[in-house]
């Protein structure tokens, strides 16, 4: 078995972010059950691609990160004396 991040996560010093095939070796076998329930981590049969791909073979644009939503704006209050 193999698997893909959930969540970014790190694993014997790699780093892995969302999406990307984590190889089972690096992921202790008691351990793997524990991050599936917590969401880190999803079982993937051996084999299967990390990325999708297009129909003319090159590999899908990732995502831009860089963009985040806005943060909501906190109303200015004022003390009353």
């Amino acid at each position: 078995m193999a698997y893909v991040a959930l969540k970014p996560c790190c694993f014997a010093g790699q780093k892995f972010w969302i999406g990307e095939a984590v190889p089972a070796e690096l992921v202790l076998p008691e351990m793997a059950g524990r991050l599936i329930q917590m969401g880190k981590l999803a079982e993937v049969p051996d084999g299967k691609p990390e990325k999708s791909e297009e129909p003319d073979g090159k590999p899908e644009e990732p995502e831009s990160k860089s963009e985040s939503p806005p943060k909501p704006q906190r109303k200015q209050t004022t003390k009353s004396r």
